[in-house]
């Protein structure tokens, strides 16, 4: 799975007019991709943790290294970037 069942059953509740709790769609479309996440937090002034994710063919990935060695320090958690289940 890719994460997203979360957004799609709300998404279809919502038409079907069933109650829901927690939050809407979007919001867990957001969720499900860490650095939009971050991104959103930080937009209304929540601190959020350092954080860097690695794009595939953006740069290589020697340099992508190069650069978290760089601007981050340990400890150090890695994670993927998108999906997941504890969205919610």
């Amino acid at each position: 799975m890719d994460g997203s069942g979360a957004g799609w059953v709300r998404r279809t509740l919502d038409v079907l007019g069933g109650a829901t709790t927690h939050s809407p769609a979007p919001t867990l479309d957001i969720c499900r991709h860490k650095d939009q996440t971050h991104q959103a937090l930080s937009r209304f002034g929540l601190a959020v943790p350092q954080y860097f994710t690695i794009r595939p063919g953006m740069e290589t990935l020697d340099r992508q290294l190069e650069t978290i060695e760089r601007t981050m320090s340990l400890p150090l958690f890695i994670k993927p970037a998108g999906g997941g289940n504890s969205i919610g």
